[in-house]
């Protein structure tokens, strides 16, 4: 009987091209992709459509059907993934099911599967040294009998005039069963016929569809999707693991356990993300040290960059949003926009200075001179972000997080610098005049 796999992919954006990731090929498998008016053009979100069709399609007969919802960025792959790595098939195969049946019971997890997939009936002929030696037939010799016997032989090639066609001379497509290997006789080099049941053993078994290898290991992997009114990645992720680590490291010696999808891409992303900030910043400090000469007001200025983080985080509380990758990258570009603002603060500052003022008087002119420009600048600013994070014109779900960070937390850090810098210009003033007096 066919394994059927129907995979149904839902595709959030409307004008996305190529095939989901994970989909498979093969007569035995059928794909619909459904493509999605975009969300502000309708009132149910992908979700709920899949939840709609699985209640409306049910549990077929003989079928396996799994939605799978496409992600129109980043973090990509299936939220639940956990890869099994060892060399002994049959134990793969147990961690695979017992991994499956537990997950299985989690709320929150669904549409799990395995790449691990049996294929069709096999006979795996076993060779038997002794008896072939003495039959004069080499290994060699019994698999070309064998293949030609289903396959066919081409003894000869007719040339066409741009072409070569191959003959092939063969056993009608009703006469190929199984049944033939135990007629089949193979002639050695004396042109005796041996009988193949006679130099080789036929083992019947199942076989496996694909096998997969990771890291120069085999390695076959169960996924799945999570439904985030219940649960997350993450906390399936950390569960998953404890598990995996408390019931079966111990049980399975010989196998180890490797967790990727949705996952290990955003752990990936993460840490470039972070290697990108850090160099962000000292490239801003040392611009800043070579404009300034000196140490103490690049730190100023960058001390503007938690501000901003302040900012973003309070504006996706107050949204209701995740700290999502996108809204990180939206820390980073806020970063080097916030400080804008501290520079040419402490430039005014520094010409006040140089004019014979206090630090309270100069900071007092700044604060005067530069109140409006820094209205004005991120007035426009927050109005050309706007309303891409709200979808005015047009909604873009995965631009929303990197401009509702931009934008909010450009207005809330802008206010939040405009008082924090000028006290502690003041505060930093005031200790070195006290230091150097001292």
């Amino acid at each position: 009987m066919c394994h059927y796999d129907f995979r149904c992919a839902i595709i959030i954006e409307h004008n996305t091209n190529g095939d989901p990731a994970g989909t498979k090929r093969g007569t035995n498998y059928a794909q619909a992709v459904v493509f999605l008016t975009p969300e502000n053009q309708r009132k149910r979100d992908a979700n709920q459509i899949i939840e709609e069709l699985k209640l409306k399609i049910g549990t077929p007969k003989d079928l396996k059907v799994i939605f799978t919802r496409i992600n129109p960025g980043p973090p990509v792959g299936r939220p639940v993934n956990i890869g099994i790595r060892g060399e002994s098939f049959e134990e793969i195969n147990k961690a695979l099911e017992e991994v499956k049946n537990e997950l299985s019971k989690w709320p929150g997890v669904v549409d799990l599967d395995s790449n691990y997939k049996f294929a069709k009936d096999e006979r795996i002929l076993r060779y038997k040294p002794q008896e072939a030696s003495m039959a004069e037939l080499s290994v060699r010799s019994i698999g070309t009998n064998v293949r030609a016997l289903y396959e066919g032989i081409i003894p000869t090639t007719m040339r066409g005039k741009d072409e070569e066609i191959d003959v092939r001379l063969t056993f009608k497509e009703d006469q190929k069963s199984l049944d033939l290997l135990s007629k089949l006789k193979i002639s050695n080099a004396r042109g005796v016929l041996i009988p193949l049941n006679q130099i080789t053993e036929v083992e019947e078994s199942i076989g496996i569809e694909s096998i997969f290898h990771e890291s120069a290991e085999r390695q076959f992997t169960i996924s799945g999707d999570v439904d985030t009114k219940i649960t997350t990645a993450l906390e399936v992720s950390s569960k998953s693991k404890k598990w995996i680590s408390e019931n079966l490291q111990n049980k399975y010696p010989n196998l180890s356990f490797v967790y990727g999808g949705e996952n290990e891409d955003t752990d990936e992303s993460l840490a470039s993300l972070k290697k990108t900030f850090l160099l962000a910043l000292f490239l801003i400090f040392f611009i800043l040290i070579l404009t300034f000469e000196n140490f103490y007001q690049p730190f100023l200025i960058l001390s503007a960059i938690p501000l901003g983080v302040v900012s973003v985080l309070l504006t996706l509380i107050i949204h209701n949003k995740p700290i999502s990758f996108m809204a990180m990258l939206g820390i980073i570009a806020l970063a080097g926009v916030i400080v804008n603002n501290a520079i040419v603060f402490i430039d005014f500052v520094n010409e006040g200075r140089k004019d014979g003022l206090t630090p309270e008087q100069s900071v007092l002119r700044a604060g005067e001179l530069r109140l409006r420009a820094v209205v004005l600048t991120t007035s426009t600013t927050v109005l050309g972000l706007l309303p891409t994070a709200y979808g005015i014109g047009g909604l873009d779900k995965f631009v929303v997080p990197i401009a509702l960070s931009l934008g909010w937390g450009l207005v809330i850090g802008s206010i939040m610098v405009m008082f924090f810098i000028p006290t502690l210009i003041v505060i930093v003033e005031d200790f070195r005049s006290w230091i150097f007096k001292s």
